[in-house]
């Protein structure tokens, strides 16, 4: 075989493959993978800033306010739009050098006081409750251990409020402890892995 058919192949290959870029387990075109794309020039069109992306898949969500400048893009997964990321930011265009940034996360909560048995999945469970989690996550030491506190990031602004006014007007448990989580809106931390639940410490008392 020819070397430049090969190596045709293999980029074939990468396009078909982007989503073994995906965590094992993790949800496709959410928050995390939304991208700001600031310094556009004012005469870009849809299409212009589609083909800016293309090599990373498929958008789930494309937004372009030309008068300010600046744009939104979903990508598949997260790992896509942090190599989006660090390939597009400070490229220059027409001029100007893009700047592009993950979005902010406008829907997630910080949680604390969480017992040491709760685990991401029992995390996600619970506050499901007040609509769809995108990700919930037990933020753990350097030894593994939870630490009590974690994220919780919702599909949508109307969820996380609710889940907030619920924690805050009164007492959430999450396991039957009488031990009540705080909640309140997420500063822009992340932590990729969490506690998982064959981590979890296991307790007579662990309430589905």
């Amino acid at each position: 075989m020819e070397e430049p058919h090969s190596g045709n192949l293999l980029l074939k290959g990468f396009k078909a493959n982007l989503s073994l870029l995906r965590r094992p387990g993790e949800k496709t075109y959410t928050q995390r993978c939304r991208l700001f794309v600031g310094n556009l020039p004012a005469d870009i069109t849809d299409e212009e800033f589609k083909r800016l992306f293309a090599k990373y898949g498929e958008p789930g969500e494309v937004f372009i306010n030309k008068g300010k400048g600046f744009g939104f893009i979903k990508l598949e997964s997260r790992a896509l739009a942090e190599i989006a990321k660090a390939e597009l930011d400070d490229i220059p265009m027409r001029g100007r050098q893009l700047r592009v940034r993950f979005a902010t996360h406008a829907a997630a909560l910080s949680v604390r006081n969480l017992s040491p048995y709760v685990s991401n999945e029992l995390l996600e469970e619970a506050f499901s409750q007040f609509g769809p989690v995108e990700r919930a996550v037990v933020i753990v030491d350097d030894r593994g251990r939870s630490t009590g506190k974690g994220i919780v990031e919702f599909a949508s602004k109307p969820a996380a409020r609710k889940a907030f006014e619920r924690c805050t007007e009164g007492v959430f448990l999450l396991t039957t402890t009488p031990r009540p989580v705080i909640v309140e809106p997420l500063e822009q931390l992340d932590d990729e892995d969490g506690l998982p639940e064959k981590l979890a410490q296991k307790n007579p008392m662990y309430q589905k």
